[in-house]
């Protein structure tokens, strides 16, 4: 009997490894899109405190330069 308990467990055992490995196989075939979306979360949260300003560096030092307003375009 003890044999057989010692079987169900290493079969327990490996069907949770498995599953684990599934899963974390489907995250990183996934974490491109996941990325992507965590990225257009940030860039619409900074428009909405930025007021949609770009930051451009002028390399002329030039102080008379006005931040660009960028319009965004849906597809």
């Amino acid at each position: 009997m003890d044999l057989r308990r010692k079987q169900k467990l290493s079969q327990t055992m490996l069907d949770y490894s498995i599953m684990v490995a599934v899963v974390l196989l489907a995250l990183f075939l996934m974490s491109h899109y996941i990325s992507t979306g965590f990225a257009g979360k940030i860039k619409e949260t900074a428009d909405v405190f930025g007021g949609g300003e770009v930051y451009r560096p002028n390399p002329n030092n030039d102080d008379n330069i006005e931040p660009t307003t960028v319009k965004e375009t849906t597809p």
